[in-house]
């Protein structure tokens, strides 16, 4: 997902512009991508927190996508089902933890 974020940066480049205004215009565009990319490294560690950072992200990026149909269905729908998959995860993890560390009876 971050690399096909981060292939949409791929514009900036265009005959005329200095270097700094490319520079600059790279890392704007590339600043969904770094989010993603520490979201990722969080959820690494605290799956819960992760994936509602995904969902968060999913959603924030559905204002800057301005409510467009191919926006939604390409870059933040599959951002919340990151999201979700990873609460889904943790969820079911948890589960099992609690029902195996459980003192048996017997």
């Amino acid at each position: 997902m971050v690399c096909f974020i981060s292939l949409f940066a791929l514009d900036v480049f265009e005959d005329g512009k200095t270097a700094w205004a490319i520079a600059l215009a790279l890392i704007i565009h590339l600043l969904p991508s770094i989010a993603a990319i520490i979201i990722i490294i969080v959820a690494w560690k605290r799956e819960q927190i992760g994936g509602w950072l995904f969902v968060a992200l999913g959603f924030g990026l559905l204002f800057i996508g301005q409510f467009q149909l191919a926006t939604i269905l390409i870059i933040i729908l599959p951002t919340v089902v990151i999201g979700v998959m990873f609460l889904a995860h943790y969820h079911k993890y948890m589960k099992v933890t609690k029902g195996s560390s459980a003192p048996s009876a017997g």
